[in-house]
Formats: structure tokens, C-alpha cells, sequence
């Protein structure tokens, strides 16, 4: 009968250490939460090469919101492409990661992105000349705008490539 009872005993042990397990849990997250928090966070400081900015533009005669990404290990002993992305507001952060996707497997090169937020201005800013096909009137002062303020900035403060490409969706 005593060996039944310790048996029955064990088994609720063991049912209660399942059942518990995760409120053990909780309680030591609870107890390391901000430690933890501040432990994430410096590790995301620490590694994220991501600036976000607004700079006034000339050419548009207006403020830009605008973001850039710079490999973790930049170098200014090397030279980095440039891909500028219009959208930023969605497609910043996938630009960003693709390229640090394929750049880890060697199948592009490390690249700066420059991200151009056109939340509020995505039509005027690509408004283009039916009879030509050319940038016209918002069109071609944010053509100037990425050719001549942006791109100088970022080359002032960066070690560029020859190599810039543009990345957009729809109609820009």
C-alpha cells in the first residue's frame, strides 16, 4: 500500500512541475524582463547602421524625410554601390534586407540604400510629360532633387562605386 502511495505522490509531482513549469517560467522572464529589454537594445544599437533624417531640399522647396543603411563593417578603404529607393516608407526595410541577404551569400556586393519617403507626395514627385515621357513640373525638380542633393550628400559622407541603381514600385 506505501509503495502504491509513492508512486501516486510522484505522479502528482510531476503533473504539478508540468503544470507550474510555465508560470516558473513567467516568473523568471518577469524578474529578468528589463534586463533583458536593455540587453536587446543595445545589441540592436549596437549593430544597426540605419540613420533616419530630414533634410530640406532646394530643388523642392520643402523638407524630405529619408533613411540610410550602411553595412555593419563599412570601410572607408572600399568603395560601395548605391541603391536608392524610392517608396521607403514600404520598401526600405525589404531592400535592406535583401541586400543583406545576398551580399551574405556573395551574390551582390555590400551596398549603401538611401530611402526616400513618398508617403505624401508619391504622384506629384513622379509626374511625368505625357507627349515625351520626361520628368515635368514635381517630376523633374525631384529628378534634380535625387541627382543633384542626394546623391552629392551621401558621396560627401561615404565612399561611393560608380555603380547606383534606383529601386521603385508602381508608377515610380
Amino acid at each position: 500500500m506505501e509503495h502504491s502511495h509513492f508512486f501516486y505522490f510522484r505522479y502528482l509531482i510531476k503533473i504539478n512541475n508540468f503544470l507550474s513549469f510555465p508560470l516558473q517560467i513567467l516568473c523568471i522572464m518577469k524578474k529578468n524582463a528589463l534586463l533583458c529589454i536593455l540587453q536587446m537594445l543595445c545589441t540592436y544599437l549596437s549593430v544597426a547602421q540605419v540613420t533616419s533624417t530630414t533634410i530640406e531640399s532646394i530643388k523642392l522647396a520643402e523638407k524630405r524625410n529619408i533613411k540610410i543603411y550602411v553595412p555593419e563593417d563599412y570601410s572607408s578603404d572600399k568603395t560601395y554601390p548605391l541603391v536608392v529607393v524610392l517608396d521607403a516608407d514600404y520598401l526600405f526595410d525589404i531592400t535592406v534586407g535583401n541586400a543583406k541577404f545576398y551580399a551574405h551569400k556573395d551574390k551582390m556586393p555590400q551596398g549603401i540604400i538611401l530611402g526616400i519617403d513618398q508617403s505624401q507626395s508619391r504622384y506629384e514627385d513622379c509626374y511625368y510629360s505625357p507627349e515625351s515621357g520626361f520628368p515635368d513640373k514635381k517630376g523633374n525638380a525631384f529628378f534634380e532633387f535625387i541627382s543633384m542633393e542626394l546623391i552629392p550628400m551621401v558621396a560627401k559622407n561615404y565612399h561611393l562605386a560608380n555603380f547606383k541603381a534606383i529601386i521603385g514600385h508602381g508608377i515610380t
